[in-house]
C-alpha cells in the first residue's frame, strides 16, 4: 500500500474492515505511485476512471467503495494531511461497467461466445463451453449446469427440464445444444498448430451428462472454470458465469416488463436466501436479508436497462 502506515492507522482508528480497506488501497496503489501522491490528493480525472474500471460491477459495491474513499479523505484532512476535495465529485457510473461485464440479450451472448470459442460447426469441445454459458443465461447455477443430462434437453419445448424447473433454450443456442447432445466424438484442435497440422477426432466419453468431454463422464467444475477463464482472458472479455446468469435474469424481467408485468425478483431472492444456509448474522432477519437483496437487484436492473435499452 502507498503510505501504508497512514492507511493502516486509518483502518484501525475508524474500525473499518481491514480486508476491504486493504483491497481498495491496493487497487489504487499503482495510480498513487504513478502520480507520486496519496489517493487523498488525487483529482477526479484520475479517480473516476479508477472507479469505473476497478470498483466492481454491482451498484452497491461501487457506492460502498466511494463512501469508503470519502471517509479516508475526510480522516486525512482531520489529521492535517494535504487533501483534494475532488473525491466528493465521484459518481457511480455504471453504464460502461454494464456494457463491459453484462449481457444484453441472447443475440449479444451469441456474439460474445463467437468471440471466445471455435464455431459449433468445427465440432470441437468448445460447443460444451457454449452450452455451459447458455445454461447460465437461462438461470442454472454453475454446479447445476454440470448435472444436466442429455435426456433433460427437450428441443420440442425448447427447454431444459432439470431439478423440477424449466429453463429456456434460446434459438441462438440450439446448434450448440444439438451438437452437445448428439456428438460421439470431438475434433481436437491444438492452438499452436496450423490448420494443416491439426489432428483428427477423439471419441467422446460415454455417459448421460451433457457436460462430458473426451476424458471423463462429467467435466469437473474447476476444469470448466479454468478453461473458460483462459478463453475470457485471451479475448479480453470481462464477464463471468455469475454475471451472465444475472444478465439472463434481467433480460427475462425486461421482456416481462415490456408486456406489462411488474418487476418481480421474489423467486430469485427466495433461492438466494435458501443458499445462505442461515449463515447470516442472527440479528439480520430473513426479511431484512430479502429487502437487501431486492434493493441490490432493483438498482442493478435499472443500471442494466440504462446501459442496454435506452
Amino acid at each position: 500500500m502507498y503510505n501504508e502506515e497512514r492507511k493502516m492507522r486509518f483502518l484501525t482508528e475508524t474500525r473499518s474492515s481491514v480486508d476491504f480497506g486493504k483491497s481498495v488501497f491496493n487497487t489504487i496503489e499503482p495510480y498513487e505511485q504513478e502520480a507520486g501522491k496519496d489517493l487523498c490528493e488525487l483529482t477526479v480525472d484520475i479517480l473516476q476512471p479508477i472507479a469505473n474500471a476497478k470498483f466492481g460491477s454491482r451498484t452497491r459495491t461501487t457506492d460502498s467503495t466511494i463512501a469508503f474513499l470519502r471517509s479516508y479523505v475526510g480522516w486525512c484532512k482531520e489529521q492535517g494531511y494535504p487533501t483534494c476535495s475532488d473525491v466528493y465529485e465521484l459518481k457511480t457510473e455504471m453504464d460502461e461497467k454494464m456494457k463491459r461485464m453484462m449481457i444484453a440479450s441472447p443475440v449479444h451472448l451469441e456474439a460474445v461466445l463467437n468471440k471466445l470459442f471455435e464455431p459449433v460447426a468445427s465440432e470441437t469441445v468448445d460447443c460444451l463451453y457454449r452450452c455451459y454459458l447458455w445454461m447460465g443465461f437461462a438461470g442454472l447455477e454453475e454446479a447445476e449446469a454440470l448435472e444436466v443430462t442429455v435426456d433433460e434437453v427437450d428441443f420440442d419445448t425448447m427447454t431444459i427440464e432439470h431439478g423440477g424447473r424449466s429453463y429456456e433454450i434460446y434459438r441462438e443456442a440450439v446448434p450448440a445444444f444439438k451438437m452437445a447432445c448428439n456428438a460421439t466424438e470431438f475434433r481436437y484442435v491444438n492452438p499452436n498448430y496450423t490448420e494443416e497440422k491439426q489432428g483428427g477426432y477423439r471419441n467422446r466419453y460415454p455417459g448421460k451428462y451433457l457436460m462430458r468431454g473426451i476424458r471423463s463422464a462429467q467435466i469437473k467444475l474447476t476444469t470448466i472454470r479454468s478453461a473458460i477463464e483462459k478463453k475470457l482472458k485471451a479475448a479480453g472479455v470481462e464477464t463471468t458465469y455469475g454475471k451472465i446468469r444475472l444478465s439472463g435474469l434481467f433480460y427475462k424481467t425486461y421482456e416481462m416488463e415490456r408486456f406489462g408485468e411488474p418487476v418481480n425478483f421474489d423467486a430469485y431472492i427466495v433461492e438466494r436466501i435458501g443458499k445462505t444456509e442461515h449463515k447470516y448474522h442472527v440479528n439480520y432477519t430473513r426479511n431484512k436479508l430479502a429487502n437487501s437483496i431486492r434493493r441490490d437487484l432493483e438498482d442493478d436492473y435499472e443500471c442494466w436497462k440504462v446501459a442496454f435499452t435506452r
